[in-house]
């Protein structure tokens, strides 16, 4: 623990992108409460331009939240995330989209981004993806991150499904998560009448 301390002291002044990478890495696996200002730093090389930087600070970005009990992001830190989304590849979301997949379910009003029909396309795309085909390296978590990023994006934009829709898709993959996960989900469908309905009948007869 102590090495880690200090590759994050060295981190925190440096501007060499293979130190920065390095404190990333460091900062994701320290234990909760370890270094209290961790989530910032983190945060801060989201908007780095070296794509090695923004990369693993997505990554660290997802450990670090999903290890939170409680937390508000700030507009710019969903822009930031969804600007870089769209830099991913297209078939796989890497670790942009595990760092979608460990926000906290937002309330909708909160964020509304606005997306080209190319974007809105691209969304369509990935949350179609086949949950239960993979190859290589991708491995189906990593599928089902995507899946469940681009409609977490969906969601907020509102415009990409229906609320119909959306709810069905939301609802489907909810049901192959864990507690924690399926938490999340829940609290995007509670936010809105069909997929209320869907929670309830999920519930069955009281």
């Amino acid at each position: 623990m102590r090495r880690d301390k200090q590759k994050y002291e060295v981190f925190v002044h440096s501007q060499r992108a293979k130190e920065i990478v390095c404190g990333l890495s460091c900062l994701a696996k320290v234990k909760k409460g370890i270094i209290s200002n961790r989530l910032g730093e983190i945060e801060r090389h989201l908007f780095h331009e070296d794509p090695a930087v923004w990369i693993v600070a997505t990554w660290a970005f997802a450990c670090v939240i999903d290890d939170l009990d409680s937390w508000d992001p700030s507009e710019a830190i969903l822009n930031r995330l969804l600007s870089l989304w769209w830099l991913a590849d297209a078939d796989k979301m890497g670790s942009v989209g595990m760092a979608f997949e460990s926000l906290p379910a937002i309330p909708r009003p909160k964020w509304k981004p606005a997306l080209t029909g190319k974007q809105k396309e691209f969304l369509r795309h990935v949350a179609d993806r086949n949950l239960e085909s993979h190859s290589g390296e991708h491995a189906p978590w990593r599928i089902v991150e995507d899946v469940i990023s681009s409609l977490i994006i969906a969601f907020h934009s509102a415009d990409v499904f229906s609320d119909k829709e959306l709810a069905e898709r939301l609802f489907a993959i909810r049901e192959k998560q864990r507690p924690a996960k399926k938490k999340t989900l829940d609290g995007l469908l509670s936010q809105f009448n069909e997929g209320q309905d869907l929670l309830r009948s999920a519930d069955g007869p009281r």
